[in-house]
């Protein structure tokens, strides 16, 4: 049976950033490594948002990826 193994989360938060000689605003991205992979979704989003709190810059999005290797 198939199994997933090396599981690593990032929390990734998306920021507004100063805008550009166009005046499009650019898009700033804060990574967050080495979070738990076994943290609930609703928790997750709890700790992103107690986190979006602290950053002096507006908050786009918030993102959450998970990675594996899946073998036998």
């Amino acid at each position: 049976m198939a199994a997933k193994n090396n599981v690593t989360t990032k929390l990734i938060l998306k920021v507004a950033g100063e805008k550009d000689a166009n005046g499009k605003e650019q898009v700033l991205q804060r990574t967050f490594n080495r979070v738990n992979p076994a943290i609930s979704d609703n928790d997750f989003y709890h700790v992103a948002t107690q986190i979006a709190t602290l950053q002096t810059r507006d908050v786009l999005s918030i993102a959450r990826t998970d990675n594996a290797t899946i073998s036998e």
